[in-house]
């Protein structure tokens, strides 16, 4: 996702990724952003863009991480910027968050307390321990 620079170019690949080539996603993308699905069409067909709204919305939606989310975020944003010296900034800004995600840190879940159910069965038997190592 960190690579792309359009964001209309990652929805499509997304929508494609889904089951039957992503059939009547574009419909139901456009019902959870509270648009018309000729809109949507037309956002991905370069004739208008998203707003910051939905690009939240369909952050949501795809179910995107919140790294990803100011990604995507920031993807828009530049893609609607008008200057120059926005456009570059921006450029910095999604630059930062590729180098974000690609520590290790940002990409694992942390570390999670067992709940006393799972360490009884972690404690049983010396296999778990074996594994672990």
């Amino acid at each position: 996702m960190f690579n792309y620079i359009d964001y209309k170019l990652l929805i499509l690949q997304l929508i494609e990724s889904y089951p039957k080539k992503g059939r009547g996603q574009l419909q139901k993308i456009a019902l959870h952003l509270g648009v018309h699905p000729t809109f949507m069409s037309q956002v991905l067909k370069a004739q208008k863009n998203l707003g910051q709204d939905q690009a939240f919305l369909l952050s949501e939606y795809l179910g995107f991480s919140p790294l990803e989310t100011e990604f995507f975020m920031a993807l828009v944003q530049y893609e609607r910027a008008g200057n120059h010296r926005l456009k570059k900034h921006l450029k910095l800004k999604l630059n930062g968050i590729r180098v974000k995600a690609k520590e290790i840190k940002n990409v694992l879940p942390d570390n999670k307390e067992l709940k006393e159910e799972d360490k009884a069965r972690f404690y049983s038997d010396v296999l778990y321990s074996i594994v672990r190592m």
